[in-house]
């Protein structure tokens, strides 16, 4: 009888029946991708995870629920749908034996137990474990006024807490733009900003052919294509493309008015409208919005 030959890992020792397993295999020591995605430039160590990524491009949905008719265009994403319907619950919590229906769902509460708190309060510098309780602490911001830093978009509940961080600006070298007297604290930002004056805009998206200054928003761009929302509002189900709308979004919630008008203290919930709003006293030049006056700001 012919025996089999075995190959065999030899950085962990796992054993494969055939060479082309073992070269898969590789890959997870070597950190090789050798599949890469020409519409958004993700790469991937294996074809199988790079065939489901591209049906994100194509739009292509080949797997139904046959319970309500939904379709999805991975597998997985049909079976974790389908648990809806059975109410299987396979993730289970090895603190507290607790058991979820999604992977995610068991991650979050594991934070419970951890002392994990990812989901940080820009406004007052509380952390929260959970989303959801992020989302239900915003609600205590409504109404409450809050003080912006022009120069690094901080912001603060109260006027001398922003006085007091205006002082580390002070103390910094600050970079300025010579065209319109916004302050930076480093170079590469001042850089990054005089694009939009320059019109220099070296980030080009293959599928529309539209160029962006900053890679970030090519990347933001690129959504539009694939149709990914990853930001999704607890408090109504929305979902959103970019961060930025989401947080705007946010905001109609709670009511918010973060953006504030220096010169007569109104306030707004979105920084366009204290702009337009900034047009009432200032006119169309808008340059000392952006340029602190260090020199009396203490005095």
């Amino acid at each position: 009888m012919m025996s089999m030959k075995i190959f065999q890992c030899q950085l962990c020792g796992k054993d494969f029946s055939q060479n082309c397993n073992l070269k898969r295999h590789l890959r997870l020591h070597t950190g090789e991708k050798s599949y890469h995605c020409k519409v958004c430039g993700k790469s991937f160590a294996q074809n199988f995870n790079f065939q489901r990524h591209l049906k994100l491009h194509s739009g292509e949905k080949p797997f139904n629920c046959q319970l309500c008719g939904k379709d999805f265009s991975q597998n997985c994403n049909l079976q974790r749908h389908l648990r809806s319907h059975t109410g299987e619950k396979p993730f289970t919590c090895e603190v507290c034996w607790k058991k979820f229906t999604q992977s995610s769902d068991l991650k979050k509460h594991l934070q419970t137990h951890t002392g994990e708190k990812p989901f940080h309060c820009e406004m007052c510098g509380k952390d929260f474990s959970q989303n959801f309780n992020f989302q239900r602490h915003m609600k205590s911001h409504i109404g409450k006024k809050m003080f912006w830093c022009h120069i690094c978009d901080n912001k603060y509940l109260r006027h001398e807490h922003l006085q007091q961080h205006l002082k580390i600006h002070i103390n910094q070298r600050s970079f300025y733009c010579e065209i319109c007297g916004k302050a930076f604290t480093c170079s590469k930002y001042l850089q990054k900003h005089s694009r939009i004056h320059t019109g220099i805009r070296p980030y080009h998206c293959e599928i529309c052919g539209r160029d962006f200054i900053e890679n970030s928003s090519l990347k933001k761009h690129l959504q539009v294509h694939t149709g990914e929302k990853p930001f999704e509002c607890k408090l109504c189900g929305r979902s959103f493309s970019q961060n930025f709308n989401f947080q705007r979004h946010l905001r109609s919630h709670v009511g918010l008015k973060p953006f504030q008008c220096e010169i007569c203290k109104k306030n707004f919930s979105q920084n366009s409208n204290l702009k337009r709003h900034m047009r009432i006293h200032l006119g169309d030049d808008l340059s000392g919005l952006w340029k602190p006056n260090m020199e009396n700001e203490f005095v």
